[in-house]
């Protein structure tokens, strides 16, 4: 049996979780591990530092999705990533996956 249907959101869909054969848009998210990238990152700044985007409202909303007790927030991506464009070694890994820890853990505690 399959079911479909169409559904509608307060703002465009601008995070998807990527899935094992697709997508959900993030408010149907499961109980779940996230693995954040550094878009993520960059984005939980601009929030954090007043940025006058225009996405910065729509990107809120999406966000908050994340914080519940449900969804655990995994920055690994961002740490693989690097800032220099290549493997990191495991110092700068370890560098990265911690400041990246910090930012998301300091994101959340600042909107409750």
């Amino acid at each position: 049996m399959q079911i479909k249907l169409t559904l509608t959101f307060d703002q465009s869909i601008s995070f998807f979780v990527l899935v094992m054969g697709g997508w959900y848009p993030l408010t149907l998210v499961p109980n779940c591990v996230l693995a954040l990238d550094r878009n993520v990152l960059k984005i939980l700044h601009h929030l954090e530092d007043g940025s006058r985007r225009q996405d910065v409202e729509k990107n809120r909303w999406w966000l908050k999705f994340l914080d519940t007790e449900s969804v655990t927030l995994n920055p690994v991506l961002c740490a693989l990533e690097g800032e220099n464009r290549s493997v990191p070694t495991k110092e700068e890994f370890t560098v990265q996956f911690n400041e990246a820890t910090i930012r998301i853990k300091n994101s959340y505690r600042e909107q409750e």
